[in-house]
């Protein structure tokens, strides 16, 4: 019941891959060529020494170095002292520098450069925005009254000492992108990057210090900081913060989280229509997402049975604060996830300034609002709602081969108390529906509501507390045609299922010194479920139930249920952790989680542990090891089979979880501030796994979706195993990028023992994105972005159609025996963004193209037998697709 998502076709002829390949590079280097190919003197690239003078002295050594000589009126500040960095810019950038309050004009002249006060500086007056947040113990969650912020590229330093409650302002700021610093005495620094700050809208961002093993008082500490190291100080392998302001400017990602994440090592898609994450080799179902601390449902629209994916993410960038994603040896507190975890939290609304944003594209129309509840409490609300464009564009009557629509919406309240902790009031919902001409009609909806309380009992000890209600469901009614059209069969598929989970969790941080950490936790979840998948055929059962027609059969019932069955499944999990901090530079984390699935009385008992060592300031090696396991779908358990008596089974009710074991090492290369090299090699072995006893002998290891009707043992095994490379430069100056390779292999073994590639053994990938800024206008407060990614990654693999057994099934047969031998062409294709982003005196208006598969690539997405041309056909993705959007900030 895997439905065909929307899929385009057009009749071009796609070149070679080296062919595009250089076509791209040459459009791009003619570009580049084009802006370079006359530097004037305000262009021209110095590097200078570090600057301790006056504005007067400052000049002769520029123009020295420059080749020219300034001349000036009489209002320029001669006397005044400058403080400037080593640093490497064009001139025209160290005169910014040093006259950036003074707002000055440059005229260029033969082997001069003519300074003249700005006379348009009173009528045009340069856009200026907040950054604000609190400071907090990252341990402890105790906020760090003292604590200084600051922003280091400005001169003299701009900067605020936070509150008795932590809280901090930075305001007057020029728009722009700003890298964040915070210190405090007795706590590591910490640099928060890649902060875009746009007039229409103030910047609330969170700060967590971690105290230093050693007590340093009164010395000064700097080291070079990683900045993609994740929220969550417990993981030290295959993981990585997501900033969701950067992956918004992703070129190909339609504001989608999981499509962003594609431009990550180790993780891939074989399916433009779907936003499915196959991570390092691994089946897309062993994702797990959570929001705000505890599991939710597939956060996807048109979600399928069991998946972790779908057509489009029902969470936006917009509303996304401080994330983690994971794909290796994660921390003990994750449980249930085989493969990765997406954490994601909801940010917390402006405390004392109501903001709205509102955006139209072909994707949807969404609405954002955020806000103070009171000011004084520092309780604020955010909530984000989107509407399908799609489903308007049906309503105009603009014919569409399907009809896709969705519609969803997030909030969040925070309301903090003065003696109760904080509480944060959160939810998340989608509803998804689809009609296809083929006959198909399609729901997949979910929905998430819960309280979560962080209340600090001491200095070292604080509990957080998440309750929260979700629910799912998901309709699929079909009419199709097994037979042939001179010979109709009619076929009728429906599935209604229904279900409704609530979660409790509770977990205790006590931070016992400053070398050791401990957190322990329990979670609770009780699921009610409601059950029906079958299928029919009126045609065949008038046949069989006829015995004068040629075709009856008294051993076969065209009228057949696969699962009808209510009821309730509970899951309980618990875990400990101990985070050891031997040295500044040497971190052992350890830690034991259990589940327990009461379905069947399935149990584990899995270890975890983690190892970080900065050996050298700038050189860190990690390692990391775990069990992990993951529940199958509630309708693989529950499942039902017909003996030829008539007793019905669930032959699946006992299966045990699917379980892995992964190893993990890592090294990374922190060649500046800004600038990292990494490489991980990891090993992944996955055992217990559900497989078919008989021929053709089939696992679930390689399915995209949660569900089967066959009876299965936990026989299997698989293996995944490959090593990436990453270079990263994380934005500053104007521009990005993320290049990445990974070689891998992906094995699995059927019941009988036999090792066959699984469907998601691709065996490599590079991946390039590239994002550049350039600002424009008059006060350059406006600006032009302009990015590309790059996806090349070896073919997915299929079973093989055998088309004599076909034709004379009426029906398509694949040859299971041995494995998927089939493999499809190298995926290719190059996404293309343009964005413009101008900043006026109250709001912030941005227009974007994204273009999709520029190229115009044909990828292959599958092969299959088409009885109705008695042949096998080929189903290619998505060809070029040009998407614009409108966003207003005010």
């Amino acid at each position: 019941m895997n439905p065909d998502r929307v899929t385009y076709t057009l009749s071009v002829q796609p070149n070679s891959k080296v062919k595009i390949f250089l076509l791209f590079c040459t459009i791009i280097f003619c570009f580049v060529s084009a802006s370079y190919s006359q530097t004037s003197l305000l262009d021209k690239v110095l590097t200078l020494p570090e600057q301790n003078t006056t504005v007067e002295e400052f000049l002769k050594t520029l123009g020295k170095e420059a080749g020219c000589t300034f001349t000036h009126s009489d209002k320029i500040p001669l006397t005044k002292e400058v403080k400037l960095e080593p640093k490497k810019q064009t001139v025209k950038e160290f005169l910014d520098d040093i006259f950036e309050a003074d707002s000055m004009k440059y005229i260029e002249k033969t082997k001069k450069i003519i300074i003249v006060p700005n006379e348009t500086h009173n009528h045009q007056k340069t856009q200026k925005q907040t950054i604000k947040g609190r400071v907090v113990d990252l341990d402890t969650k105790v906020p760090l009254a003292g604590a200084n912020v600051y922003i280091n590229s400005t001169s003299p330093l701009i900067g605020d000492v936070a509150d008795q409650n932590g809280y901090f302002k930075i305001g007057n700021l020029p728009v722009g992108w700003y890298t964040l610093n915070a210190s405090y005495i007795g706590f590591k620094p910490v640099t928060i990057n890649n902060i875009l700050l746009l007039s229409g809208k103030e910047q609330v961002v969170k700060i967590r210090m971690e105290e230093l093993v050693t007590d340093l008082e009164g010395v000064e500490i700097s080291s070079m900081i990683d900045k993609s190291k994740p929220v969550n100080d417990l993981a030290f392998v295959s993981s990585r913060r997501i900033s969701a302001m950067e992956m918004e400017y992703y070129p190909g990602s339609l504001d989608d989280i999981s499509r962003a994440a594609v431009s990550f090592p180790g993780v891939s898609s074989n399916n433009d229509g779907q936003n499915h994450m196959i991570i390092r080799g691994n089946s897309p179902k062993g994702l797990q997402w959570r929001l705000e601390g505890i599991e939710v449902p597939n956060l996807n629209h048109f979600a399928e049975i069991g998946s972790s994916g779908g057509g489009v993410g029902i969470i936006n960038n917009n509303i996304i604060g401080e994330s983690d994603f994971m794909i290796s040896a994660f921390p003990s507190e994750y449980g249930n996830a085989l493969s990765g975890v997406f954490d994601l939290k909801l940010r917390a609304g402006n405390n004392d300034k109501h903001e709205q944003t509102f955006q139209i594209g072909v994707m949807g129309i969404e609405l954002m609002v955020e806000g103070p509840l009171h000011r004084k409490s520092n309780s604020t609300y955010i909530a984000q709602y989107r509407y399908s464009t799609l489903m308007l564009i049906d309503k105009l009557l603009i014919d569409l081969e399907s009809v896709p629509e969705f519609q969803d919406l997030s909030f969040k309240f925070f309301l903090p108390t003065k003696k109760a902790g904080t509480f944060s009031i959160f939810g998340i919902g989608g509803l998804s529906h689809e009609v296809g001409d083929s006959g198909y009609d399609w729901n997949s909806n979910m929905a998430t509501i819960g309280i979560a309380n962080n209340y600090i009992i001491n200095s070292k000890t604080y509990i957080k507390t998440i309750v929260a209600l979700s629910g799912w469901h998901y309709r699929w009614e079909d009419f199709d045609n097994m037979g042939t059209a001179e010979v109709p069969i009619d076929y009728k598929m429906y599935s209604n299922i229904t279900e409704f989970t609530t979660r409790a969790s509770i977990n205790i941080n006590r931070k016992i010194n400053t070398r050791h950490k401990l957190k322990m936790g329990l979670v609770f979840d009780n699921n009610h479920y409601n059950t029906f998948m079958g299928w029919k055929s009126d045609t065949l059962l008038n046949w069989w139930q006829n015995p004068n027609h040629p075709n009856h059969s008294d051993n076969i019932n065209y009228q057949y249920t696969y699962s009808d069955d209510k009821g309730s499944a509970q899951t309980f999990q618990a875990f400990g952790n101990w985070k050891y901090r031997i040295t500044e530079n040497l971190m052992v984390n350890s830690g034991l989680h259990f589940i327990k699935f009461y379905l069947n009385n399935n149990y584990l008992l899995e270890p975890r542990i983690g190892i970080s060592w900065q050996f050298l300031s700038k050189h860190t090696i990690s390692a990391g090891y775990g069990i992990h396991s993951r529940k199958e779908s509630l309708t693989l358990y529950t499942g039902q089979k017909t003996l030829h008596d008539g007793e019905i089974i669930q032959p699946n009710i006992n299966l045990e979880l699917t379980k892995a074991m992964h190893y993990v090492l890592g090294y990374s290369f922190l060649l500046n501030q800004d600038l990292i090299l990494k490489t991980e090699a990891y090993y992944h072995y996955l055992y217990d796994i559900p497989v078919y006893p008989f021929p053709p002998y089939f696992s679930t290891i390689n399915f995209d979706f949660g569900f089967e009707g066959n009876i299965l043992v936990n026989e299997g095994t698989a293996y995944n195993k490959g090593i990436e490379l990453t270079l990263e430069k994380f934005f500053s100056k104007g521009y990005h990028f993320l290049v990445n390779g990974t070689l891998y292999d992906s094995k699995f073994k059927n019941y009988l023992g036999k090792e066959y590639d699984t469907k998601y053994n691709g065996s490599y990938a590079a991946k390039g994105l590239f994002i550049k800024e350039f600002k424009v206008g008059n006060q350059k407060q406006n600006i032009i972005s302009i990015g590309a990614r790059c996806i090349y990654m070896g073919g997915m693999r299929y079973l093989p159609i055998d088309l004599e057994a076909s034709l004379a099934n009426n029906g398509e047969v694949k040859i299971w025996d041995y494995g998927f031998t089939e493999k499809a062409d190298d995926f290719f294709r190059i996404d293309i963004q343009f964005s413009f982003i101008r900043n006026k005196p109250k709001y912030t208006e941005e227009w974007r193209l994204d273009i999709i598969n520029v190229t115009n690539q044909k990828n292959m997405r599958y092969r299959r037998y088409n009885n109705a041309i008695r042949g096998i056909e080929t189903e290619y993705q998505n060809p070029l697709i040009p998407l614009l959007s409108y966003r207003i900030k005010f």
